[in-house]
Formats: structure tokens, C-alpha cells, sequence
């Protein structure tokens, strides 16, 4: 029981450090603090894939490593920042070593306008429930695509758009 108990409490943890990381490391300026509670080899999907498609992303399947999420999460925060993340309706699975969550993130654009994005998370974790590694996030398509047009717009408009951040 304890050890379910301790199992249970890993995975609850890591899913929060993991959902509100992307808060610390904007405040840090730290990229790599978003990969802190995963393994090396974590996979991240982002779906639908027809939105990753209408992006420009030409294999959604195929995911994102670390250091891709990195790179794009630094490109990010050139133009925003993220002012608060809500984790809520978090659901532990011992047994499948998983967690579900879903988020209210606001984003700040360094021009003043907010931004929330409402995102479902799907977590799968090592036995121990001390790392993750496979990530599924499912976007409102509608706000996702509102934070990739005022992102790449503002980073144009400083000279500053890496033509790897899409695609």
C-alpha cells in the first residue's frame, strides 16, 4: 500500500513540476528546466495533427525532443511571457504509470495582450514514477494558433525569427 501510496505521490509531482515548469523557466530564462522531470529520450506530441500540419509541421507524428522543445520555448519567450498556469482536473493511474491534467496557461506579449491556452495533458512515466516520457498535448486549436501567428509575427518584426522554430 505505502509503496502505491509513494508511486502515486511520484507521478502527482512530477505531473505538477512538469505542467508548471514552462512558468519557471520563462522567469529564469532557462529553457531546460522544461525537461527537468523528463527522461533523455521523452517524446512530446502535440495534436491534432491537422494543426501541427496547418503550421507548417510536415510529420506530426514523428514528435519533439527536449531540445527541440527547448529551442522553440526559447523563441517563445523572446516575445512573451507566461503569467500563470492553472493545473487542474489532474487523474493518477498507478497501475499504467500515467497522468492526465488538463491547463489554463496566460501567456503576456510583450506588446500587453493576453493570451490563455487551454491544453490537455497526457503523461506517461517510468516505473518509478520519477521521469516522464512520452508527453501528449492536445491544444485549442483556436488560441494555439493565435500564439504561433503573434509569435512569429513579433519575432519578424525584430529581426529575431529562427527558421527552424516552425517546421
Amino acid at each position: 500500500m505505502s509503496s502505491n501510496l509513494s508511486l502515486r505521490r511520484a507521478i502527482e509531482a512530477n505531473t505538477k513540476e512538469f505542467l508548471t515548469s514552462p512558468r519557471v523557466a520563462a522567469e529564469r530564462n532557462d529553457p531546460t528546466v522544461l525537461s527537468r522531470t523528463l527522461t533523455q529520450d521523452c517524446r512530446r506530441k502535440i495534436v491534432p495533427a491537422s494543426f501541427m500540419l496547418s503550421i507548417g509541421v510536415t510529420n506530426p507524428n514523428q514528435g519533439f525532443t527536449n531540445e527541440q522543445a527547448q529551442q522553440a520555448f526559447s523563441e517563445n519567450i523572446k516575445v512573451s511571457s507566461v503569467e500563470s498556469i492553472d493545473v487542474h482536473r489532474l487523474c493518477v493511474d498507478e497501475a499504467a504509470r500515467a497522468s492526465a491534467a488538463c491547463t489554463g496557461t496566460v501567456l503576456l506579449f510583450r506588446d500587453g495582450e493576453r493570451l490563455r491556452l487551454e491544453t490537455a495533458w497526457f503523461l506517461d512515466f517510468v516505473d518509478d514514477g520519477s521521469r516522464i516520457k512520452r508527453i501528449v498535448e492536445f491544444c485549442g486549436e483556436q488560441a494555439a494558433h493565435r500564439r504561433v501567428d503573434k509569435t512569429v509575427r513579433l519575432l519578424q518584426e525584430r529581426g529575431a525569427l529562427n527558421a527552424s522554430l516552425i517546421g
